[in-house]
């Protein structure tokens, strides 16, 4: 058993708890197995990974020159419903709120990992969403603010909206059929830093394309995120890894384990015995994947969860003799095997695999592929500058302060200064969206505001987010707020780190704390528990 550091979790509704920082991820050195442990061949004690990071090292891996001969990846971008950002994403009358559009910065969130994409050379784009947000998203990548992404093929695929896909590992088996080479999954509500290159993690998938099965990407959390009055519980989880190698060893949501223990299977510490165990990392959900991994989806139908249930197991085929034994030529399968730019690509992958047709899983062979797999980790610290997923209120906050403060996506007043005031006051860290009006001796503060948007006389807002055509009437003051698309504030109402969802209206003179501001439709035939 080994000891840990206890896990973090961020409470639902902490009042005055205090959470100490989780300490560094620690090494595992040889000198803590046991000595009296039968060693084993030296195959097995010999880094499967000799000589790779060496050459990793010479490489500009955050190059985005790619010849022709490179492999070229498919992207899938994963919008779904948004059930953490309620009331944001509940629909307004008749019209459906996509996740996907939601704004950072003012900018719908699909637009990052969109940009991201392109940056990195990658074109084919499979985007699935629910049948109902279809059209709004589709008329924002065909329309002329999303010109950018001309060179860009995305192919829009939805679900029943009375009938969808639980879980990641169903939606990729739903649309197999639409993948037809080595893929990256990718979030909507991921927003990316400006030095954290696609290209980077693609390329060193491409330097170790003969044993990745699959390339993850963990981020470190802020700390404000164990701060009081935490909006949403979330569990962060354990990860054990190789540094050196960056090969990821071990992830475990489970949150019955018991915080200070941990049992790892001794013949992956003597294949790396120098493991670093980190509780303060979170799963970004991207993922570059061999195509060959749908064939075992397809093959455990019971696994709903990618980063809770098929990550882990994933990682257990490293070192599980059993589990390899099983499901290594099915991992192996041909897929494409393009031919690569760097001598070193060219691997048993490419020629072991192109003359043997797919075994089963079930059936025990003797001519089992000698090639290593291994499952890929990239780090991202906040020293690099901040990353994160926009799926919850909390971070969908953070992330918009965090553009705000970092000027990159600032839009000035220019070209709307007919629509605002003489005598409004506007600080220097806000961001005013095109075609707003803001009218005399109104106050805006470190805020965003959306297009379209009318804010009255005598307003003070401040560390607030307004959606686009947003109504605050005269005398109002909005602090630590996100008000949904077409709100309407009353005159002289207060509000105080309240959401509201889109289309809703705060009678004149209200004052309204802490609270999330929606419209419940009661439903009869739902009983209560």
């Amino acid at each position: 058993m080994l000891s840990l550091p206890k896990r973090r979790k961020i409470p639902s509704k902490p009042a005055n708890v205090t959470i100490e920082s989780c300490p560094p991820a620690r090494n595992l050195s040889q000198r803590q197995i046991p000595e009296q442990l039968e060693q084993p061949g030296s195959q097995q004690i010999l880094p499967s990974n000799f000589g790779y990071s060496q050459f990793v090292d010479q490489m500009d891996l955050s190059s985005t020159n790619v010849t022709s001969n490179t492999p070229e990846f498919q992207a899938v971008i994963l919008a779904g419903y948004g059930n953490s950002l309620t009331p944001l994403t509940n629909d307004h009358k008749e019209t459906a709120s996509p996740k996907a559009l939601l704004p950072i910065g003012n900018k719908p969130m699909i637009t990052f990992p969109l940009t991201w994409l392109e940056d990195a050379g990658v074109t084919n784009v499979l985007l699935i969403c629910p049948y109902s947000h279809r059209a709004a998203i589709a008329h924002h990548i065909h329309s002329g603010i999303s010109s950018s992404f001309s060179t860009l093929r995305i192919d829009i695929q939805t679900y029943e909206d009375d009938n969808p896909p639980v879980g990641t590992c169903a939606v990729l088996r739903r649309f197999s059929s639409r993948i037809q080479s080595d893929f990256v999954i990718l979030p909507c509500d991921f927003i990316p830093p400006p030095n954290l290159l696609l290209s980077t993690v693609l390329n060193r998938y491409r330097a170790n394309i003969d044993q990745l099965l699959i390339s993850t990407l963990f981020f470190q959390v802020p700390n404000d995120d164990e701060e009081k009055n935490c909006e949403d519980p979330q569990i962060l989880p354990l990860v054990a890894y190789d540094e050196h190698s960056k090969t990821l060893l071990h992830v475990d949501y489970n949150t019955d384990m018991e915080a200070d223990e941990l049992t790892l299977h001794m013949r992956l510490l003597w294949k790396y015995p120098k493991v670093r165990i980190a509780t303060r990392f979170a799963d970004s959900h991207i993922y570059v994947c061999r195509r060959s991994i749908l064939t075992v989806l397809a093959l455990k139908p019971t696994l709903e969860s990618f980063r809770e249930d098929f990550l882990p197991f994933l990682c257990k085929t490293q070192y599980r003799k059993g589990k390899r034994f099983r499901w290594e030529s099915v991992l192996n399968e041909s897929t494409n095997v393009p031919n690569y730019p760097h001598s070193h690509s060219i691997s048993s992958r490419a020629t072991s695999r192109a003359s043997s047709a797919p075994v089963s899983p079930i059936t025990k062979v003797s001519n089992t592929s000698k090639s290593d797999i291994r499952c890929g980790i990239e780090i991202y610290t906040l020293k690099d500058g901040l990353a994160g997923r926009a799926n919850t209120l909390k971070s969908y906050t953070r992330l918009n302060h965090a553009l705000l403060h970092s000027g990159s996506s600032r839009t000035t007043p220019n070209g709307n200064l007919q629509n605002i005031d003489a005598k409004a006051q506007i600080s220097s860290d806000c961001i005013i969206g095109p075609s707003a009006r803001i009218s005399e001796r109104t106050s805006v503060k470190q805020s965003i505001i959306g297009q379209h948007c009318v804010i009255g006389r005598h307003v003070r807002i401040s560390n607030s987010i307004v959606l686009d055509h947003v109504v605050i009437e005269d005398g109002a003051k909005i602090d630590g707020c996100i008000l949904g698309r077409s709100a309407h504030i009353g005159a002289k109402a207060e509000l105080s780190k309240c959401v509201t969802q889109p289309g809703y209206e705060v009678d004149a003179g209200a004052a309204i704390k802490n609270e999330k501001l929606e419209t419940v439709e009661w439903d009869p035939r739902v009983e209560e528990d």
